[in-house]
């Protein structure tokens, strides 16, 4: 850039700077009605679409297909043509030496035009590198084999129903169908244990288990079978059948005497 050129445009700077609108409120303000209007699509996003349901995280379950979210899929995606001996360089060596590149991108191209369409090593840098992150994420999109779907049962009564098939085939050998004991001489069903056993003690003792009175761990991370819901689902069925103090769903609430 000559003098002259330099002259024009700090003059067109100045121009524009004694015409333009100030920071405060003027900028401020449109910002904050920007915002205001992503905070109420995002409430509206959640209000009418919601988050689709999951069961929660089990370690040992081994059908399940991890993903990271979808703004690193790229980098997944990357990672797949990176040797496994190298995969600490393809994690962090290629994604900070791409990050300290857009980082001296100013520094490195040190066009004096303002205009996309006359600063080429800084529009095709960004351009390439948005490209290649878009491409990456479809290609990770389409090989993403399908999720199997587990049924997650949200309501209580959805519950106590699911809880109610569990109990049977898991625990009514030893307690009963109703919680009377069988092989065991403590009845779950009894006030002694619904009133002084909270929610996640029961669930605890369904997944640990008690080798000291001979009850085998049940939940899958101690090597039994059953998944964190399903013992949250049977434990709800405990709680609204044999807690008295617990009013089922839909049901009148008892008048205090």
């Amino acid at each position: 850039m000559n003098e002259e050129q330099k002259r024009k445009y700090w003059e067109r700077y100045l121009k524009l700077k004694h015409e333009g609108v100030k920071f405060f409120p003027d900028v401020v303000y449109k910002d904050a009605i920007v915002a205001f209007l992503i905070f109420l699509l995002l409430v509206g996003l959640a209000a009418f679409l919601g988050v689709h349901p999951e069961p929660r995280v089990d370690p040992n379950d081994t059908a399940y297909i991890p993903r990271p979210e979808w703004y690193f899929l790229f980098l997944f995606q990357f990672l797949k043509a990176v040797p496994p001996q190298l995969e600490w360089v393809g994690a962090t060596v290629v994604p900070g030496l791409a990050i300290l590149i857009l980082f001296l991108l100013p520094f490195i191209d040190k066009n004096p035009y303002r205009h996309w369409s006359r600063r080429k090593i800084a529009t095709g840098t960004m351009t390439a590198v948005v490209l290649a992150m878009v491409v990456l994420t479809i290609q990770a999109v389409r090989t993403t084999p399908p999720q199997p779907e587990k049924p997650v049962a949200q309501s209580i009564p959805q519950q106590i129903a699911t809880g109610h098939k569990l109990f049977e085939s898991n625990c009514a050998v030893c307690h009963g169908k109703n919680g009377e004991g069988v092989l065991v001489k403590k009845a779950l069903s009894s006030k002694d244990v619904m009133y002084t056993h909270d929610n996640e003690t029961l669930a605890n003792i369904i997944s640990f288990g008690q080798p000291e009175e001979g009850m085998q761990p049940f939940g899958t991370a101690n090597g039994g079978s059953l998944s964190p819901d399903e013992i949250k689902a049977i434990v709800t069925f405990m709680r609204y059948t044999w807690d008295d103090r617990v009013q089922p769903p839909g049901a009148t609430p008892t008048p205090a005497p």
